[in-house]
């Protein structure tokens, strides 16, 4: 039986690059996991007689307790000295990540996601969000940061902002040490408040340093909210983006359906993407008077999306109950 290693949050080894990958996927068991390898066929395992097998004991059940134990074995080792390549290759396929990533040759679970975090420093989970929001009209996340971020003559209001917000985080939750924020650590309850020349303004009690931040932000932000101009706020998609958005998810949570089984880890996925379907929908109606099939040319609409099969559109015509 496998167990987690006490330190779990231990990427160095290999069983918790695993563990990680299995929980993140909706599987908790190795159990689980063969089940799902032997289903979709990322590991044979081959059978020598069909005799030696007790009839109340399937192929398939002597298949699963094989890799089962495969898995089992992995999820003990500190290292990938045991990870044969069939595995490894499984893996690889049903998590979605890069076999370098399993190897402990790069942190991130992707060569992409690693550029992306070599480059910018931010999280695995943080580019996960990004990329999701990149793909949703809601909630701006990209925009938002994309102007933050650009330089300009509100630059320095900007990373002040950026500045605050993670001491007013932390003042939030009685953290008594602000060295990491650049605010001078603290030998009891108060905090001096100096100016840009470091003359004493006065004592400020700690619990009432997360009001003083949220000052400071809510002015920063009614200033820079006046600086915001229209070709920095998202613009509005057109017909055929929505289409191609909606005919995206509607492909996407027709493959879920298809290979549901009881619990499966993709279904918060599906009714997310379920959500945002019926709002592209809407936005159909409201954004562009489309309330009759009739009011969308999808000849254009394959002319711009030529990946699209007639099959797919007419799947999208099928859903699009005006």
């Amino acid at each position: 039986m496998a167990f987690k290693s006490e330190n779990h949050e231990d990427m160095s080894l290999f069983k918790n690059r695993l563990w990680k990958l299995m929980e993140n996927s909706g599987v908790f068991t190795a159990k689980g996991l063969a089940k799902k390898l032997y289903k979709e066929k990322l590991v044979i395992v081959k059978h020598r007689d069909t005799t030696e097998y007790p009839y109340e004991r399937s192929k398939a059940d002597a298949a699963i307790g094989s890799i089962e134990k495969k898995i089992q074995t992995h999820l003990n080792s500190d290292d990938t000295s045991k990870l044969q390549g069939e595995y490894a290759k499984a893996y690889s396929t049903f998590f979605h990540c890069s076999t370098d990533y399993l190897f402990g040759n790069i942190e991130c679970t992707t060569h992409q996601k690693q550029i992306c975090k070599d480059l910018t420093g931010l999280a695995e989970d943080a580019i996960d969000i990004l990329i999701e929001s990149n793909n949703s009209y809601v909630p701006y996340a990209v925009s938002t940061i994309n102007f933050l971020l650009e330089k300009d003559s509100h630059i320095n209001d900007k990373l002040e902002l950026l500045r605050l917000i993670p001491q007013y985080i932390l003042s939030s939750q009685n953290i008594k040490s602000f060295d990491e924020c650049g605010v001078p650590r603290m030998e009891n309850k108060n905090i001096a408040l100096r100016d840009e020349y470091g003359t004493a303004l006065g004592l400020v009690p700690v619990d009432k340093m997360a009001n003083i931040f949220l000052l400071s932000i809510n002015e920063l932000l009614s200033k820079l909210k006046n600086s915001i101009s229209t070709k920095q706020l998202r613009k509005t998609p057109s017909i055929f983006e929505i289409l191609d958005d909606m005919l995206f998810d509607l492909i996407r949570m027709e493959e879920i359906r298809n290979n549901l089984d009881g619990f499966n880890f993709d279904i918060d996925n599906l009714s997310r993407m379920d959500r945002r379907f019926n709002e592209n929908k809407k936005r159909l109606v409201y954004l562009y008077d489309c309330d009759n099939i009739n009011d969308i040319d999808f000849k254009e609409f394959k002319t711009k999306y030529p990946q699209y099969s007639d099959a797919d559109i007419n799947l999208l015509k099928d859903m699009l109950d005006f």
